[in-house]
């Protein structure tokens, strides 16, 4: 996965290990799936589509507006969200949208692979726990 339009600068970028992540860490939620039930399970991972859903909206916006800080808040709290829930690639992608935040620009990042990691990261989600 490219997050980056640039090439050659010296922002953050994924490695060719990171991109091997997997979409969904399926030891995660399973360890949750074995102590809460099934049940639990299917409403963490709505509570998850619906606050994380919110939080990338805001997010996209402080992007759009150049606020960093705002970027650095927004991308922390989806990369905890995303972590809690087993996502890995986007829990790896939003740590490199704040980390650039921190840093002082996110002129070279590509949003485009935020919302495609994420409606794939709900959808794997939804296919791995809740289709059974």
């Amino acid at each position: 996965m490219v997050i980056e339009k640039g090439a050659g600068e010296e922002k953050p970028q994924l490695t060719e290990s990171e991109e091997l992540l997997p979409l969904v860490k399926e030891s995660v939620l399973g360890s949750d799936l074995q102590v809460l039930g099934a049940a639990q399970v299917k409403q963490l991972i709505s509570l998850f589509g619906e606050s994380a859903s919110k939080t990338l909206v805001m997010l996209h916006q402080a992007i759009a507006a150049n606020d960093l800080p705002e970027v650095a808040k927004q991308a922390h709290t989806l990369k905890g969200a995303a972590g809690t829930m087993g996502l890995m690639q986007l829990h790896q992608l939003c740590l490199v949208f704040e980390k650039s935040a921190q840093e002082g620009s996110i002129a070279e990042l590509d949003v485009a692979p935020l919302q495609q990691v994420f409606d794939a990261s709900v959808a794997a989600l939804a296919t791995t726990f809740l289709d059974n």
